[in-house]
């Protein structure tokens, strides 16, 4: 607990040592899945307090090893923050399972703007066939950026569906945005090929 309290409450600069303990901690219990949990779970509640950035950033780090979808209902808000969001990503984009990917849909339509193509990004990371819809969607809107960024996401997703996206996609984007769609074909073709 003590350690736990170290962690919430660091700040850059501060001696790293409570950390280096907590890292060695989860080294040393990758292999026991009840232990493996039962740290994450313990880790997981420093978020839901009133933990510095650099501890939940930190923390967020620590469950990207030892984290599964368990550990979600803490993580996931961080998404809903711009100032949170990538270190939450950063967790999440390495848990297997669909509760994951749909953590990172939801935030979709209710993170901060600029946390959007981050999120995009790890969907893209996870080859997320449920996001193939919303991702369309972004990819025609009038944020350049979100569309550049879906269309690429779509390429990297890959499968039918994608394709089927960027063939609808490819007459009614900008013009900037069209070779980005023909790029993102060429990576859905060789999927398919493969």
């Amino acid at each position: 607990e003590d350690l736990l309290q170290k962690i919430a409450s660091y700040e850059y600069g501060q001696t790293r040592v409570p950390l280096l303990v907590a890292e060695e901690w989860v080294r040393m219990n990758l292999e026991t899945e009840q232990s493996r949990r039962g740290i994450a779970f313990a880790l997981a509640g420093v978020l839901e307090g009133n933990a510095t950035k650099d501890g939940k950033q930190f923390v967020c780090r620590q469950l990207a090893v030892i984290g599964s979808e368990e550990n979600l209902p803490a993580i996931a808000p961080l998404l809903l923050d711009a100032k949170t969001a990538d270190m939450a990503r950063y967790a999440i984009q390495r848990m297997p399972g669909e509760k994951a990917d749909a953590a990172l849909l939801d935030a979709l339509d209710t993170t901060a703007a600029s946390a959007v193509p981050g999120i995009i990004n790890s969907l893209a990371d996870r080859r997320t066939v449920a996001a193939v819809e919303p991702l369309s969607v972004r990819a025609a809107g009038d944020d350049a950026v979100v569309a550049e960024c879906a269309i690429a996401a779509l390429g990297k997703i890959g499968g039918p569906e994608a394709a089927k996206a960027l063939d609808k996609l490819k007459g009614g984007v900008a013009p900037s945005l069209a070779n980005g769609v023909s790029h993102a074909q060429l990576l859905v073709a060789e999927d398919l090929a493969a």
